[in-house]
């Protein structure tokens, strides 16, 4: 069928058809695969589920290490340093400080990197470095519900206490993962 002659040589690409054909529905299959787990990773992380989260982040990351090894991508890079920061995130909800810097100093400039910087310095009570880290925060439409949040914190901070659960009561309805939530309750509950 997908023959033809060269003389007294047939050449016959069925075989080669068959075996592109498999390569592409095992590469479909894998991508809706890292497709799945990455909406897994983003629920467990946003849900609280930490255990899970680092788990399949850590299962992602060497994926896509191996990725890049081979490929050297943009776009696999950046989703390597996204998984850091949900590894930094998952350890930062554990109150597991150690393994948080580890995985927060190796992503790269990743647009979330400052914003739970300035997450674990105010878990820390340090406002300084919070302030520090908040000035690094590019400022525009993706990051002004961050902004928002870190300022409501710093009002809360400086003791304007209603002005800043005023301003929490606006954008809690936007805050996606469960230790946002619970700082919000927190300063909501003061």
């Amino acid at each position: 069928m997908f023959s033809f002659r060269i003389g007294h040589t047939t050449v016959d690409f069925t075989l080669l058809i068959i075996i592109v054909f498999a390569a592409l529905m095992i590469a479909f299959i894998k991508a809706v695969w890292l497709w799945k787990k990455n909406n897994t990773l983003l629920a467990a992380c946003q849900s609280g589920d930490y255990q899970r989260s680092i788990a399949i982040a850590n299962q992602l990351l060497k994926e896509y290490q191996r990725s890049y090894r081979i490929y050297r991508s943009k776009k696999t890079k950046n989703a390597i340093d996204q998984f850091n920061i949900f590894l930094a995130i998952s350890y930062l909800g554990q109150s597991n400080n150690e393994l948080f810097w580890n995985f927060i100093n190796k992503a790269g400039e990743v647009k979330e990197k400052y914003f739970w910087l300035s997450i674990y310095y105010y878990l820390q009570d340090d406002i300084e470095k919070l302030k520090d880290a908040k000035a690094k925060i590019l400022v525009n439409t993706e990051t002004q519900k961050s902004i928002q949040f870190l300022n409501s914190i710093l009002m809360y901070k400086d003791g304007k206490v209603e002005e800043s659960k005023e301003m929490i009561n606006k954008i809690k309805s936007d805050l996606k993962f469960v230790l946002l939530k619970n700082i919000a309750v927190d300063i909501l509950s003061k």
